[in-house]
């Protein structure tokens, strides 16, 4: 017999208040409550809960991410695969607001893209200067489906070549974490725990233990052959987890990190322990890199090594074994390394690559000594190098930076006359890849090149009291690059002017001005949505440089000199630029204060402790005047 029709119904909600979802009680109290119940009720027995749940999990957005990245793995295969689905079509635009348009061009498609299309993504943002990729790293880090993704996202931002990290990485970073974490919560993936840990350490936290966890675990998911443990996201997480330990002046620790980076990859062990070497020479108690040097002495015997070994005797305090190991490392070959230093070998020859390394560490004089150990010979007979033009280039700006403009010009001079003697020679220089594209920092144009050794010659001419020489090598730079500020200024400081000298020099700087004004009104008054920021800063950066060392408003070179400083508040070659604009408006404490951020930044450029050094004696004068 057919059972009445009203008894059926009876039945049917009977039976769907006995299974009915708990998320209407909990989504008040608990939105996590809520969103787990919701992922639950993808698998609910009636059709219409089960709709219901997917389109309640949708108005959540990226909050209910975290709970549908755990449900891929739940043992009901419908609300696995319901959560996979779901997960995929979460984000329509990986490019947000505030993006830069060269992020925004990278992120396009990047939701439709493959695997290696999306780590490809990655690699470029990461390339972006100006952490213009760090909030695109972010988000990719915290919510791409792929735990590879992420984690080579996270590995990315968290990646440093040096122990001291600049303030300005560290504030991007922060900026971007806080602003995910205060609309969507933490982020439960590991991904996420790694920028936590770094953003930590800003606050000069320095979670030892936690890195040690993160790094551990990585080695166990790369026993099991997971995909996101790849060496290279392996090494990125030991490198933090021994700076927290070298911050902490744990010698222990520290030499256990170093086992664990040595183990990654046999053949780069060397490149990894002499950077390790290196950190241990910079951290507080310089003890750790005694020891990691007794430990493994002889994986130091390459040239990178043995320059580590060099400058911790001379942290110690031992010239004589210092300049004996030094005289080594010279005469050693440099084996290229592995990673991006590679690159950067293969392109520019590693002996390029070691010098500017010393350089940057202070070494100024052995990174000279690798530089003329290098030198080529200029001839018309023969084809221009261009690595040989690149060691010319890096030797002249090292002696410029020490104020030694003879040696400079020296430097250039083959050079510049191979390519004023010889039209193969001008064509082969400007053809060259090294000035065509600005890898690792290359050659400059032509014209650049040569102003800059007239400049230099002048520079000379100034310090041996050739007023007659110095003005003339000077009309000769202007007319070479006339917008060259730094030949300006050069102009400005001649002490005894002949009265035509004087007149150009007035135009010079007029015209000057002028032109930087100009461009800075076609930059502002620009809609192209392409335009960059970086560029403005440079345009507002080089009106300021100029009257700050010249004439003209000094107030509002302090201005646009601040004005610069929007896109990156702490980029070192900005600061020194307002540092010298204060200190001609007459501001003496906070120029001292901005110069002294600049020099902590970048402390072996020497014009910029030169220029500390003046304002803090002018300083020391005012206060014995009172």
């Amino acid at each position: 017999m057919r059972p009445p029709r009203l008894a059926i119904l009876v039945l049917i909600g009977a039976t769907c208040w006995a299974t009915a979802p708990s998320w209407a009680a909990d989504s008040a109290a608990d939105p996590a409550a809520s969103i787990q119940g919701l992922v639950e009720g993808l698998g609910h027995p009636v059709y219409a809960e089960r709709r219901d749940a997917r389109r309640r999990l949708r108005s959540f957005g990226l909050k209910a991410f975290d709970a549908l990245r755990a449900a891929q793995q739940h043992d009901d295969p419908e609300i696995a695969e319901a959560s996979r689905q779901l997960l995929g079509g979460m984000i329509e635009s990986w490019a947000w607001p505030g993006d830069s348009p060269s992020a925004r061009e990278l992120l396009a498609g990047y939701g439709e893209g493959y695997l290696d299309g999306r780590l490809e993504c990655v690699v470029g943002l990461a390339k972006l200067p100006l952490q213009r990729g760090v909030a695109p790293l972010v988000r990719i880090a915290r919510f791409d489906a792929s735990d590879r993704v992420a984690r080579s996202a996270a590995a990315a931002l968290i990646e440093t070549t040096e122990y001291e990290i600049p303030p300005e990485d560290f504030a991007s970073l922060d900026a971007a974490v806080d602003e995910l974490n205060e609309r969507y919560g933490p982020g439960k993936r590991w991904a996420s725990d790694w920028l936590n840990l770094a953003v930590s350490e800003a606050g000069r936290r320095y979670p030892m233990m936690a890195w040690r966890k993160q790094a551990l675990r990585l080695k166990r998911a790369a026993n099991r052959h997971e995909e996101g443990a790849t060496p290279w996201i392996r090494e990125q997480v030991l490198w933090r987890w021994l700076r927290v330990a070298l911050r902490r002046d744990d010698a222990g620790e520290s030499a256990e990190v170093v086992a664990e980076l040595l183990e990654l990859d046999e053949q780069d062990a060397g490149r990894r322990l002499s950077r390790a070497l290196e950190w241990a020479c910079d951290a507080p108690a310089p003890e750790t890199a005694r020891r990691l040097e007794t430990d493994h002495a002889d994986s130091l015997r390459d040239k990178r090594g043995l320059y580590r070994r060099a400058e911790l005797a001379l942290r110690f305090g031992s010239a004589e074994e210092a300049e004996r190991l030094f005289a080594k490392a010279l005469a050693a070959e440099a084996p290229l390394s592995a990673g991006k230093r590679a690159t950067a070998e293969a392109l520019y020859g590693p002996t390029v690559v070691i010098a500017g390394e010393l350089r940057r560490r202070g070494l100024s004089d052995w990174a000279r000594a690798e530089y003329e150990a290098a030198a080529g010979v200029f001839s018309p007979d023969k084809p221009i190098d261009g690595l040989d033009a690149l060691v010319a280039w890096r030797l002249a700006d090292l002696h410029y930076d020490a104020a030694r403009y003879a040696e400079a010009a020296a430097a250039l001079a083959p050079l510049v006359a191979v390519c004023d003697t010889t039209p193969a020679a001008r064509e082969r220089y400007d053809n060259l890849p090294q000035v065509k594209y600005e890898l690792y920092g290359g050659l400059p144009r032509r014209g650049s090149l040569k102003s800059q050794a007239r400049l230099c010659r002048a520079l000379a001419a100034h310090d041996a009291g050739d007023d007659a020489t110095e003005q003339a090598e000077l009309l000769q730079a202007i007319r070479s690059d006339s917008t060259n500020a730094d030949i300006a200024i050069a102009m400005h400081r001649v002490r005894n002017p002949t009265e035509d000298f004087a007149k150009k020099t007035d135009e010079v700087l007029v015209e000057m001005q002028r032109i930087f004004e100009q461009r800075i009104w076609e930059w502002e008054d620009s809609d192209d949505p392409e335009r960059d920021p970086d560029w403005r800063a440079n345009l507002y950066n080089q009106w300021a440089w100029l009257v700050s060392n010249t004439t003209g408003d000094y107030d509002k070179a302090v201005r646009y000199s601040r004005r610069s400083l929007d896109v990156n508040p702490d980029r070192p070659s900005l600061l020194d630029t307002l540092g010298r604009c204060l200190f001609s408006a007459g501001r003496l404490d906070e120029a001292i204060a901005v110069q002294r951020r600049a020099v902590e930044q970048r402390p072996w450029i020497e014009v910029m402790r030169r220029q500390l050094d003046e304002f803090e004696a002018a300083l020391a004068e005012s206060e014995g005047d009172r």
